[in-house]
């Protein structure tokens, strides 16, 4: 086993993976992201104490300074961005989704964050490839989904990177069990696994460090909302499926009570760090 092993590896799990056997339509991803925005939001304050225990353990490994300017890779709605800004001095968050960026934006006002955090509606792909952040950060973001974007991270970070990734899969009874329902067949996907990362990283001579943070959670939303949510889901991936709509709302109405659904939502994410120096 070495890097070529790990990378072609990691190439046949994303190719392999039920997230990617019809074609990624960024526009379709971007629409999803948007509507999901304030939701995403207020589920991140919801958390924010499991939030904010990985960046405490990035502080506590040193990955994190105070005088740091970070970029947050696909930061969504400020999950990682806002916790991130109470130890560093400025967080760049980059997405493609500007909603995302907007509700973030609205969420660090909040929190009397505004000064500290900056926006970046781009590609990571778009991003110079120039040491321009003392730390590159991304959390569960396709755009880190191959060698090359691993590696990008090392170029753009003058110091330190961190990729948060899942180990195994990333349960939720409500999607697994939609998934089942409209596409005959159980959701498979091991294209963020924490282990070809790692081993990347390992085989090419870095200095990686993992640990390792066990999650569960309960969440509860009006049935219209998640007929909405999951109607947006499911039309990236089901593009020649009549009827779709239809069966979601029947699935969601079996499982409603009072108008309310709830989903259980477990996994472990991977928490990895290293010098950029080799």
């Amino acid at each position: 086993m070495d890097t070529a092993f790990w990378k072609d590896a990691w190439e046949e799990a994303r190719t392999s993976s039920s997230l990617y056997q019809t074609p990624v339509d960024p526009d379709k991803w971007r629409a999803f992201w948007d509507f999901f925005a304030p939701v995403y939001a207020r589920r991140n304050r919801e958390d924010r104490e499991f939030h904010n225990r990985i960046v405490d353990h990035l502080v506590s490994r040193r990955v994190l300074r105070e005088n740091d300017r970070v970029l947050d890779v696909g930061c969504g709605p400020g999950t990682y961005t806002l916790p991130l800004a109470d130890h560093c001095r400025k967080v760049v968050g980059l997405d493609t989704a500007p909603v995302m960026l907007e509700t973030m934006q609205g969420e660090a006002a909040r929190e009397g964050m505004g000064h500290r955090i900056a926006v970046d509606n781009r590609e990571w792909a778009a991003i110079p490839e120039s040491p321009d952040y003392d730390v590159v950060f991304g959390a569960l973001t396709p755009a880190i989904k191959d060698y090359a974007c691993l590696m990008k991270m090392n170029r753009v970070s003058r110091r330190y990177c961190c990729l948060i990734s899942f180990k195994g899969r990333y349960h939720s009874t409500l999607r697994d069990g939609l998934w089942r329902w409209i596409m005959d067949c159980d959701i498979h996907s091991m294209a963020f696994d924490t282990q070809f990362p790692f081993n990347i990283l390992y085989h090419d001579g870095f200095l990686p460090d993992v640990a390792f943070f066990p999650y569960e959670r309960t969440v509860v939303e009006d049935a219209a909302y998640v007929k909405q949510h999951f109607r947006r889901y499911f039309a990236i991936f089901t593009q020649n499926r009549g009827h779709c709509g239809e069966r979601i709302d029947a699935f969601i109405d079996e499982h409603a009570e009072n108008n309310r659904v709830q989903d259980f939502q477990h996994g472990v994410l991977g928490v990895i760090s290293w010098p950029v120096g080799n």
